[in-house]
This record gives structure tokens, C-alpha cells and sequence, in this order.
């Protein structure tokens, strides 16, 4: 442990990346088989070279790993053109092997790219929480964090997902007597609504699908599930029959008793029994 290497990994602000071996080996532009000759490390293992945290202040490090071993990426023309580099260049000719953090750092640098092009106004600490969150463990990691592989190894995929937030459609979804109000869970920089409204909140008279979409804190553009609203069908006003001290109310689905405009707690059966003097009522709803 604490084999990590300098200063800047004492930072919660740095991302540390440590190195994974990418692949065993490769074909190369001489068409022989490329292995490095000491090391073969199983791809998806730490690579023997990758430095164990923590800081020397007790940080967790490092923070997530990526491939960086036996690594083939696009070649500048001034190695790919010179005979003497063909050990180290694929057998397509194009791309040129390298290794170690060097390759690893650049994957996490181009990840953390895509992340604020699409979410501009994002922190760097709204970055390396999301960096983290989708991070993947396996037979390999163990379990995570751990001071060998950190939050585990980088899955960019799921962290571009991270960044669709859970936006949610909030309201009923069955309109009956009069118009519903729909809006949403997470407050948005601005709205674009299925039809066309751009407020936070949208009045629904008849019955339609409707999602939304729009920008949250960090820019980022997220997009609700579509709900379907449909048109309920209004209960008969119910009626209130007197038998001896009871009061009966016509057949319903569901039942709520009033005294004085008010709710009595608990009588929400078809018959009441008043026990105070004042204006008694009913109201009556079904499952929509």
C-alpha cells in the first residue's frame, strides 16, 4: 500500500486513474505475435505497474481504473511511416501500441470531455460523483472502493446515463370533472412540453400523451417517460336516505362523510350514525 506517487494525489479534486492491462497482445506490422516479454497479465487485471493508494493523508486513491496496458491507439505519420517502429505499430498499419497511466489518464480525460459537453454547468465535483456512481466492480475489483482499484473500472456508458437524471411526470392521469394539473419531480432551466408549453406546470382537459423534456442545474438534457392521460367517467351524485338514526348514503365505490363541510375522521362506510347537531355530506369517488 501507499505505493501512489506525489503530491497532487492528496487532492479529492484530482482523478486519480490507475492502469488496467488493456489487452494480452497483438499482431504487429511485421505479422509477428507482440507479448510483453516479462508480463501477461490477464486483460481486465491490475497492471503490476498501477500504484496502490491510499494518499499519504489517507485518501481513498486511486479513484477509478481504466486500460492502459498493450494499448492501440491512431499513430502519428512520423512513427507509422518509419520501418524501424513496426514492432510497435498493429499489423493494419495505423495505430501504435503504448501503455501504462499514459493511455489509462487520456480514457478518463476524454470521458470527463463528453460528460461536460453535455453537461456544461457541471462541478468537478458533479463530475466525479457521477464518475464514481457508474464505476463497475467484478470478480476482479472486489469489492469497492478498495485502495487497488478505487471505485472500480470506468464504465462511460453508464456514466453518460448517470447524467439523464429521473425525471418524472407528477399529476393524476385521469381527468374528470375538472382539468388536471401535471408537472414534474426536479426543477428544470426550462421545459419543453409534448404540446407545445414551455411552463414548469401544464393544465390537461382532455385526454392525450404527454412527456417533457428540458435542461437541469448542470445543462444537462433530460427526458421524461411518456404518461397517458385519459377521460374518467363522473359518479352520479349521491343521494342521502334518513332510516331511523342513521343516514345511508346511495351505492358507491368509496365513501367520505362531512359535518359542516368538514371530514369525520374514520366514517368513510355507506351509513353514519350522527352524534352532533349540524349539516351532514357525502362525497363519493371510484378508483379513477
Amino acid at each position: 500500500l501507499q505505493s501512489i506517487v506525489s503530491a497532487w494525489n492528496c487532492s479529492q479534486k484530482v482523478i486519480s486513474v490507475g492502469n488496467l492491462r488493456g489487452r494480452l497482445g497483438h499482431i504487429d506490422k511485421n505479422g509477428n505475435q507482440y507479448y510483453p516479454a516479462t508480463d501477461m497479465t490477464t486483460p481486465g487485471n491490475r497492471a503490476p505497474s498501477s500504484s496502490r493508494g491510499p494518499a499519504r493523508t489517507g485518501l481513498l486513491k486511486p479513484d477509478v481504473m481504466a486500460a492502459g496496458d498493450v494499448t492501440l491507439g491512431s499513430g502519428p505519420f512520423w512513427i507509422l511511416n518509419n520501418n524501424s517502429y513496426n514492432t510497435a505499430i498493429d499489423s493494419g498499419g495505423w495505430h501504435v501500441r503504448n501503455g501504462g497511466t499514459s493511455m489509462a489518464s487520456p480514457v478518463v480525460a476524454g470521458t470527463a470531455a463528453l460528460y461536460l459537453e453535455r453537461c456544461g454547468n457541471s462541478s468537478w465535483g458533479n463530475f466525479k460523483s457521477d464518475l464514481l456512481n457508474s464505476a463497475t466492480e467484478d470478480s476482479v475489483t472486489g469489492n469497492v472502493p478498495n485502495y487497488e482499484y478505487g471505485a472500480g473500472k470506468l464504465d462511460a456508458f453508464e456514466l453518460m446515463l448517470e447524467t439523464t437524471g429521473n425525471l418524472q411526470i407528477l399529476g393524476d392521469t385521469v381527468i374528470c370533472q375538472m382539468p388536471i394539473e401535471l408537472n414534474t419531480n426536479l426543477p428544470l432551466i426550462n421545459y419543453n412540453w409534448s404540446n407545445g408549453e414551455n411552463t414548469s406546470g401544464i393544465l390537461v382537459a382532455q385526454e392525450d400523451t404527454f412527456f417533457v423534456s428540458g435542461q437541469n442545474a448542470q445543462r444537462c438534457l433530460i427526458y421524461s417517460d411518456t404518461i397517458v392521460v385519459t377521460q374518467g367517467s363522473p359518479l352520479p351524485s349521491p343521494s342521502i336516505t334518513q332510516l331511523g338514526q342513521s343516514f345511508i348514503s346511495s351505492s358507491a365505490p368509496n365513501y367520505q362523510w362531512f359535518l359542516n363541510d368538514n371530514p369525520i375522521p374514520g366514517e368513510t362506510s355507506q351509513v353514519i350514525y350522527p352524534d352532533s347537531v349540524g349539516f351532514y355530506s357525502v362525497a363519493v369517488t371510484d378508483g379513477d
